[in-house]
């Protein structure tokens, strides 16, 4: 009778895991996609002048890594591939028990780049906002 029981609150436990997640998709992802579209648009904007802008591009591309830590909390492990990705190439971890460094942008190319990867990271954002209307 105690296994079953402990069972069962094993599943109870996964499913109010699982609401919590949900709710936070449809509660938060929106907002956050717009956060993330602001900066990237401030990037576009702003990288064709790179030589007088690289300081304000480098401050864009440090409020998406923000965002990008808070949107990795709550998607799901096979859905968070992307922003880890781009979040990694933002900051690194040179040694596991030092807190990540900020990568420095050092040419128009790596921001065109790094650009790209958001532009696509808030296209997949922007599906999965409007699968969680479904669902």
């Amino acid at each position: 009778m105690t296994i079953l029981g402990f069972i069962i609150t094993i599943i109870i436990l996964k499913q109010t895991k699982d609401i919590k997640k949900s709710f936070l998709n449809k509660a938060r992802l929106p907002e956050i996609q717009n956060e993330l579209n602001s900066c990237a648009s401030n990037i576009n904007k702003q990288i064709d002048d790179w030589e007088g802008s690289k300081e304000r591009i480098s401050v864009e591309f440090s409020k998406c890594a923000g965002l990008l830590d808070s949107l990795i909390k709550k998607l799901d492990n096979e859905q968070n591939i992307r922003a880890k990705a781009l979040l990694k190439k933002l900051k690194s971890r040179p040694y596991y028990i030092l807190p990540p460094i900020k990568n420095r942008i050092t040419n128009k190319e790596t921001a065109w780049s790094l650009y790209e990867d958001l532009s696509e990271l808030n296209s997949n954002l922007s599906q999965i906002i409007k699968d969680s209307h479904w669902g």
